[in-house]
C-alpha cells in the first residue's frame, strides 16, 4: 500500500473515531438519560416473562425474548443515521463534516456505529435478564447469531441510508422511520412467528430484514425453535440478497442527495 493510501487509511479512522467518541459525550452528557436507555428495555423482559407465565406458555418465552431484543437492536441500528444527520443539521454542522477527510459514501458507517453498539449492548442486556428469569439460550449459537445480527444491522443500516437521504432533502424524514418500525414490527415477527399472518400478508415480510434476522436468530438461539417462521439457509439468503441490492442503491442515492443540495445551495438551510 502506498504511503498516501495509508494516510487516507488513517485520517478515515481518525473520523471514526471521532464520530464515535463525540455521540459518546452527547449521551454521557445526560446521564440518566442515557442510563434509562439500557434500563427501560429490562421492563418489557419481565413484561413478556409473566405473560408467559400467565398464558402457560413458558416454552415461548425464549422466543418472545429473543424477538423482542433482536428487533430493539435492529431498529436503533436503523435510525442511528437519521437521528445523527438531523442533530448535524439542527447544529448546522453538516457542512464541516462533509469536509471531513471521508468518502460521502463511507459517512452512513461512520456516523452509526456508536447507536449500532449501543443497539447490541442492550439486546445483550435483555438475553442476559431473560436467562436470569429462566430463558433457555443455546449458548453454543452465539457465533452463528453474531454472523446474523452482524448482516442485520448492515440491512437496517442499508435502510437507514434511505431515511437518511430523504432527511438531507426534505430536512425531515422522522414520519418515514416510525412507519418503517411499525411495518417490522408486523411483519418482522419480534411477537410471534410470520407463519401466523394471512397468506396476502406473509409475502411482505420477505421484504424485512426484521423477519429474516429474527428467524434465524431463534433457529441457532432458542431450543425448541420455536417462531422461525423460515428456515437458517433461507434466512441467510435472503440478507445476504438484500444487502447487496439495497446497500449499493441506498448508498448512491445518499451521495446523490447530498451532491443535489449541495449543487443547490441547501446545505446550510435547516
Amino acid at each position: 500500500m502506498s504511503r498516501t493510501g495509508v494516510q487516507s487509511g488513517r485520517d478515515a479512522w481518525d473520523v471514526v473515531v471521532a464520530f464515535t467518541r463525540l455521540d459518546m459525550i452527547d449521551d454521557i452528557s445526560y446521564p440518566a438519560s442515557f442510563v434509562f436507555r439500557f434500563i427501560s428495555p429490562l421492563i418489557s423482559v419481565c413484561l413478556y416473562f409473566f405473560q408467559a407465565r400467565f398464558l402457560d406458555r413458558p416454552d415461548a418465552y425464549t422466543a418472545t425474548l429473543i424477538g423482542v431484543s433482536v428487533a430493539l437492536a435492529l431498529q436503533m441500528a436503523l435510525g442511528g443515521l437519521s437521528g445523527r444527520i438531523q442533530l448535524v443539521q439542527d447544529r448546522g454542522t453538516l457542512e464541516p463534516v462533509l469536509v471531513e477527510p471521508v468518502p460521502w459514501w463511507a459517512l452512513p458507517l461512520t456516523m452509526n456505529i456508536w447507536l449500532s453498539l449501543n443497539g447490541v449492548i442492550t439486546m445483550a442486556l435483555m438475553l442476559l435478564a431473560g436467562m436470569a428469569l429462566g430463558a433457555d439460550i443455546n449458548l453454543s449459537g452465539l457465533p452463528t447469531f453474531a454472523a446474523i445480527l452482524f448482516l442485520g444491522i448492515l440491512a437496517c443500516n442499508a435502510i437507514g441510508i434511505l431515511s437518511a437521504s430523504l432527511l438531507v432533502l426534505a430536512k425531515k424524514a422522522g414520519a418515514v422511520v416510525a412507519l418503517y418500525g411499525l411495518a417490522a414490527s408486523l411483519l418482522g415477527g419480534a411477537l410471534f412467528s410470520i407463519e401466523v399472518l394471512p397468506d396476502w400478508l406473509r409475502p411482505l415480510s420477505y421484504a424485512v430484514p426484521h423477519a429474516y434476522v429474527i428467524s434465524a436468530s431463534r433457529e441457532v438461539l432458542d431450543p425448541n425453535q420455536i417462531g422461525t417462521g423460515m428456515s437458517l439457509g433461507t434466512a441467510l439468503f435472503g440478507l445476504v440478497g438484500f444487502i447487496i441490492v439495497v446497500y449499493p442503491i441506498s448508498l448512491w442515492f445518499f451521495t446523490r442527495s447530498l451532491n443535489y443540495t449541495r449543487r443547490m445551495g441547501l446545505l446550510g438551510s435547516y
